[in-house]
């Protein structure tokens, strides 16, 4: 686990007393911070309104995963104050007081259940309550997924019924505002954990059955699949495991797809819906003309098949070399039983989906026969142009109403692209470009270029670079889609920053651009969401205008969907609504 001393002191500015006490703690807790992910348990969040479903669905998440236990937090105080432990009795004086349990209480519960049971991972419900709390929940846990029964206006009406029936009519109205408030809330954590790419949204219009939540959850968590293919047992297994290691996918996979077995396919998807993968690399898995059609049948077709074509040649001597004590016509009725099966599965893919099959001959490499593994990087490296992450750009003033915000936010929780919802990350600039929060090798860049730039986004390009690779590869998924905002970045008009163009350029270079939307506020709006002096107003405006004026220049108007923001009198949030839709819209007709 690599540590910079660079980023040991980026992250203690102004923190503690440069004594050798002080010092040593802070080393500490830099050490700590880059042990704790290795060794925390997960969290899978189940998330939803009362009488939404979340005690049907905890289970059923827990049963995807062996030794996983789904646990009611809500539960486990109520009987610790039963049992009249030591901390049940503080907590049952605290509630006769008025006061809440303070988030600690629940952690440490928590932390009993995993040393009781052992587990990796458990199912969390009524957990977090506050948006506040998901710090503290993930200073001690990793949360892997987060899923959220979203229901309509009909299914929120009838929750609220249910829940008002708990009690008198004469406390039905105070009853009502808490549900509003547990509403507000909910609303407030599932708007971080959209942000982030990693919250499942079910949608429902009632309150679901296992059955529906089954397949909700079939579809909302069945990540994508990468297929890497080819008759070389050592060029191969090589190119995959570092496709997934580029990808953030784990180990690639290696268990064969029968030959169209309907029980290997049903195993296949359950070991990818519980494994918290938004992509899945396979090896050789799918090598034959039956297991090609019954994968395809049943999971769609894959994000990519890269194919590794080897010669007849190299491939009979290296069978023979791993097989030498083999008898000449087991080793070509064996090598002519593996091509067949491996061409045929290669004809279904060419028919079915031959836009997502790529295929890399062994020769068009320069790595000489006798190192393999060095062909199967260069191979890797004609394969990866294949990965660039998809990305939209959302460009809008910033201003005491953070509209760049609300539309990324509005994206996230309701956006759908094609035919199911779509989990979009969000990638703030200003976030993205600060110290503290990268890399060891990152950290140690940026704070050698902090000495000599004006602002944290005034980087040399390279780094500029790096930044933005790093945030793609260790996002939710890799791929995207990403939403950045804040950019072009604010240094973009200054002397020592990057420009406007450029800044597009780079982006450009890393990314698949799929859209802009590009928020203008009129004058008179400009005015009104900000407080700022006349100069900084007329700084605003130069800004706004420089931006049209390049992106117009530099891409093509099918690529920008241009909203004006010209009345604010329905409010902020409905005006970010509104463009959110529009750019889904505009969104779709691009498609």
């Amino acid at each position: 686990i690599p540590l910079s001393l660079a980023e040991v002191e980026s992250k203690g500015k102004k923190k503690g007393p440069s004594t050798p006490e002080g010092l040593e703690e802070l080393l500490v807790e830099a050490i700590w911070e880059k042990v704790c992910p290795k060794v925390r348990p997960g969290l899978t969040l189940c998330l939803g309104m009362p009488f939404s479903g979340t005690d049907v669905l905890a289970p059923m998440l827990a049963n995807l995963s062996p030794n996983t236990y789904a646990v009611d937090c809500n539960a486990l105080l109520d009987k610790e104050m039963e049992r009249r432990t030591d901390l049940g009795l503080v907590l049952s004086n605290m509630l006769a007081q008025g006061k809440l349990p303070p988030l600690s209480f629940t952690l440490e519960l928590i932390k009993d259940v995993v040393n009781l049971t052992g587990s990796d991972t458990l199912v969390v419900e009524n957990c977090p309550l506050y948006v506040d709390q998901i710090e503290g929940l993930s200073k001690e846990f990793r949360i892997d997924r987060v899923c959220h029964i979203a229901g309509d206006g009909k299914a929120m009406s009838s929750w609220r019924s249910k829940f008002l029936a708990q009690v008198p009519p004469e406390q039905q109205e105070a009853q009502g505002k808490l549900f509003g408030e547990h509403g507000r809330r909910l609303t407030e954590i599932v708007g971080h954990f959209s942000r982030l790419g990693k919250a499942d949204k079910l949608a429902v219009s009632d309150t679901p059955t296992e059955g529906i939540l089954a397949e909700l959850l079939t579809k909302a968590t069945m990540p994508q699949f990468v297929l890497v293919t080819g008759l070389s047992t050592v060029i191969t297994p090589k190119v995959a495991e570092l496709v997934a290691a580029h990808l953030n996918a784990g180990a690639a996979w290696s268990a064969l797809v029968a030959e169209g077995g309907e029980a290997a396919i049903a195993s296949l998807k359950k070991q990818a819906e519980s494994s918290s993968l938004l992509v899945v690399v396979m090896d050789r898995c799918v090598s034959s003309e039956a297991a090609a059609l019954a994968f395809l049948s049943s999971l769609g077709v894959p994000q990519l098949v890269v194919n590794v074509s080897c010669s007849p040649e190299a491939i009979e001597e290296e069978f023979k070399a791993a097989h030498d004590d083999m008898d000449e016509e087991v080793v070509a009725a064996t090598l002519q039983s593996e091509r067949t099966a491996y061409e045929g599965a290669l004809k279904v893919f060419k028919e079915k989906c031959a836009s997502a099959l790529l295929t890399i001959q062994r020769d068009s490499v320069k790595a000489p026969p006798e190192e393999p593994l060095k062909a199967a990087e260069q191979i890797f490296e004609m394969a990866k142009t294949k990965f660039v992450p998809k990305a939209y750009v959302v460009i809008a003033p910033s201003t005491d109403v953070d509209f760049g915000k609300m539309v990324t936010s509005a994206l996230c929780t309701t956006g759908t692209l094609g035919s199911k919802p779509t989990k979009f990350t969000v990638l703030d600039t200003v976030e993205l470009f600060q110290q503290g929060r990268h890399s060891s090798a990152i950290e140690d860049a940026l704070h050698k270029a902090s000495f000599s730039t004006t602002a944290p986004d005034c980087l040399p390009s390279d780094l500029w670079m790096q930044v933005f690779q790093e945030a793609f590869a260790t996002s939710a998924n890799p791929m995207g889609p990403f939403l950045i905002t804040n950019f072009p970045t604010a240094s973009a008009l200054s002397a020592s920053g990057t420009s406007i163009r450029d800044q597009f350029n780079m982006l450009g270079s890393l990314t698949s651009l799929g859209g802009i939307l590009h928020v203008r506020l009129t004058d008179e709006v400009l005015r009104q969401c900000s407080s700022e002096e006349a100069r900084a107003l007329e700084t605003r405006k130069a800004f706004q205008s420089h931006v049209q004026d390049q992106i117009s220049k530099q891409y093509s108007k099918d690529l920008i969907c241009d909203f004006v923001v010209d009345d604010l009198s329905v409010g902020a949030p409905a005006v970010a609504s509104k463009a959110c839709a529009t750019f889904l819209a505009f969104l779709g007709n691009m498609e």
